[in-house]
């Protein structure tokens, strides 16, 4: 799969993220587990580069959802990507549940990540 195969291919499954009713818990938005979801978390290591990119460029709806994705993923080699996420959705003003949702699935993912050996 090429460069621009993998990313229309990611672009296409976040698309989804954009159209779910998702639950909120104590204010805060929260992920939901689709198809698209479980695709993208089954895709090899080395398109983590790409769904990091894809989240930097979304909305904060779609970061949520991806941010968790990687955070199920296994690969470490996110944090970086997921510390940069979370720092610029926490400067953002005024924040909405999606806001806060990505902030927290960036900490999530981190700590999952963290725990990797």
């Amino acid at each position: 799969m090429t460069d621009d195969d993998l990313r229309q291919y990611i672009d296409e499954r976040a698309a989804s993220f954009e159209k779910v009713d998702a639950p909120l818990d104590l204010g805060t938005a929260v992920p939901v587990e689709n198809d698209a979801f479980r695709e993208l978390v089954k895709l090899p290591k080395a398109t983590t580069p790409a769904l990091t990119d894809a989240a930097q460029r979304a909305t904060a709806k779609v970061a949520a959802h991806l941010a968790a994705v990687l955070g199920r993923r296994d690969d470490p080699n996110a944090i970086p990507s997921l510390q940069a996420l979370q720092a610029h959705f926490e400067k953002i003003e005024p924040k909405n549940p999606w806001t806060y949702a990505v902030v927290g699935q960036c900490r999530l993912a981190i700590q999952a990540l963290s725990a990797q050996p």
